[in-house]
């Protein structure tokens, strides 16, 4: 069914503005700010779990994902000083997962990383 009523866009400010919460006991405010800590309290800074050798030439590297969360992980030989190439690239979920990345290790080292977006 499409709906013929007027598209009513006001920003979130203009609405708790003119918000009466005795006719609504205070509830669609509540629920605003309980979701906004929720969202904010289950997002986690990214994180590799654990590199492991696989082979003589590669290693697997672990790492959860939150959902709604894009992805990037990356490699370098050099740390923060060198240039950092992605390896894999996680598209945002609508729910978390566990990620297992064969990646090369040439030189018998590197620097891995995670990069996250909202």
């Amino acid at each position: 069914m499409i709906s013929t009523m007027p598209i009513i866009n006001r920003s979130i400010g203009a609405a708790f503005r003119k918000a009466k919460p005795e006719r609504c006991g205070g509830f669609f405010i509540g629920v605003l700010v309980l979701t906004v800590v929720l969202e904010t309290a289950l997002a986690t800074d990214p994180q590799i779990d654990f590199i492991e050798r696989y082979g003589t030439n590669q290693v697997t590297i672990h790492f959860n994902t939150d959902a709604n969360r894009s992805y990037i992980l990356q490699c370098s030989s050099g740390g923060n000083s060198g240039t950092w190439s992605n390896i894999y690239t996680v598209p945002a979920d609508p729910f978390p997962n566990h990620y297992v990345v064969v990646a090369p290790a040439t030189n018998g080292f590197g620097y891995y990383r995670l990069a996250v977006t909202p």
